[in-house]
């Protein structure tokens, strides 16, 4: 756990923005375009580059982890456009692939913000009120 107490589980939404980029990948190499894999990985890099030094220096580990979570979110949003150009309803398709995980990865996320903001609150609440038991 870092200052803020969280954990390195905040660069999750990262994980599965670089895990749905990837998928496309060996689409685009299979159909003999890897320009299209070359010119994304190119901009990966140049928005990596511009984002990650402000972002550590302003917000330290959980920025960092937003810098790499927005260039794998680009990287996604490029490679799905391009693929709507190659292959036909490839939009329809992705959200139909995508829709009852998203749905379920929001639930989840609720869940657990709403079960973490109560503990603090109900930590709040207590303490005073708990006896010291402290030797």
């Amino acid at each position: 756990m870092d200052a803020d107490g969280r954990r390195a589980a905040d660069s999750l939404p990262a994980r599965a923005f670089q895990g749905l980029s990837n998928i496309l990948a060996p689409l685009h190499l299979a159909i003999n375009r890897p320009e299209i894999q070359s010119r994304n990985k190119t901009l990966e890099l140049l928005l990596f580059l511009l984002l990650i030094y402000p972002f550590t220096e302003q917000w330290g580990l959980i920025g960092a982890a937003w810098a790499v979570t927005l260039v794998y979110l680009m990287s996604f949003i490029l490679n799905a456009v391009v693929t709507a150009g190659i292959i036909p309803r490839f939009g329809q398709l992705l959200n139909q692939g995508l829709r009852a995980p998203i749905v379920t990865t929001a639930g989840l996320a609720s869940t657990a913000w709403l079960i973490n903001t109560g503990s603090r609150e109900m930590d709040r609440c207590c303490a005073s009120r708990l006896p010291d038991v402290r030797g």
